[in-house]
């Protein structure tokens, strides 16, 4: 699989004309954070988080945020914690991003889809849905796919994407 870069710049006007500005230049204001880090607010190019969002294989994606600042560059390994996207056009208004550590684990929302049609549904019943989603410790360092086969979804009747 390989490793998503996103290049972001330190940015250091704030405030509401601030982020308009850079949402006139196809920017997306931004912020990082992580529990051994301070918060640095940042642009990201709107091209760039586009591109990456669609080659993400999964909503819970770890990537490789490159941050340019006056003193260089610095990379560091984040996870897209929250986007904030317009309901009606296709504009992204600002993303945080989460930095992890590849050796610790982290707990995530993980979709839950369900496959084929229920033996009593077949036979007259409702199926309930209750949980869209489930709440699962994981690894950083396990690749999906290895994680996916551990979970064994057919066995349950369930599809995690």
């Amino acid at each position: 699989m390989p490793q998503l870069n996103l290049a972001a710049r330190v940015r250091t006007d704030t405030g509401k004309g601030a982020a308009r500005r850079l949402r006139r230049n196809e920017q997306v204001p931004a912020i990082f954070y992580g529990p051994n880090s301070q918060p640095v607010m940042l642009a990201v190019k709107y091209v760039d988080l586009k591109t990456l969002l669609r080659s993400a294989s999964s909503e819970n994606v770890i990537f490789q945020l490159q941050i340019e600042s006056g003193q260089g560059t610095d990379s560091k390994t984040v996870m897209l914690k929250e986007l904030q996207v317009d309901p009606i056009k296709p504009v992204y208004y600002h993303a945080d991003f989460y930095e992890i550590s590849m050796d610790k684990e982290i707990t995530l929302n993980v979709p839950v889809h369900l496959v084929g049609t229920p033996v009593g549904a077949a036979k007259g019943g409702i199926l309930q849905h209750v949980r869209r989603s489930s709440r699962s410790p994981a690894s950083p360092g396990i690749s999906w796919n290895s994680w996916r086969w551990m979970l064994r979804p057919s066995t349950w009747g369930m599809r995690f994407t």
